[in-house]
């Protein structure tokens, strides 16, 4: 014990809450681009740089479909002999229909938010070997 950590605990009823509130602040802004007209050059279908800007305009319509899915993420990362950075991410993912005159075309958007970040310090080891080049039977001859 002697002050050192022992585990990372996360209030979880709050990481609840905000990720439910992110999902239904992202679901809200989708419902109210509902039936938006959105236009861009007809020369932006051929994919040509040169084209792009180029045409009269195709109105579409945006239409939301499905729901927001949100999964946390968590990620461990070593910095420097005794340290590591403890993330935890919210992964939010929705999907969109796009109406055109011709067709529908699903596209999803996904983007992370960071919820909380924790350095955790450990002790200062009395030896330390670095082996991120070496293969096992390698790192086995350099400590013998």
């Amino acid at each position: 014990m002697n002050g050192n950590i022992r585990m990372l605990k996360i209030n979880t009823p709050i990481i609840n809450k905000m990720a439910s509130d992110i999902a239904y602040q992202v679901q809200q802004k989708l419902y109210d681009a509902e039936n938006t007209m959105i236009s861009f050059p007809v020369g932006i279908i051929t994919g040509s740089k040169f084209l792009a800007g180029m045409g009269p305009k195709i109105k579409i319509k945006v239409l939301p479909a499905g729901n927001v899915e949100t999964e946390f993420k968590s990620e461990f990362r070593a910095e420097g002999i005794n340290q590591t950075i403890h993330r935890l991410y919210l992964e939010v993912v929705c999907r969109l229909d796009i109406l055109t005159p011709y067709d529908k075309i699903g596209a999803e958007i996904e983007n992370q938010v960071l919820m909380c970040e924790s350095v955790v310090v450990g002790e200062i080891p009395g030896t330390y070997y670095e082996f991120s080049n070496a293969s096992g039977k390698e790192a086995l001859e350099i400590v013998e």
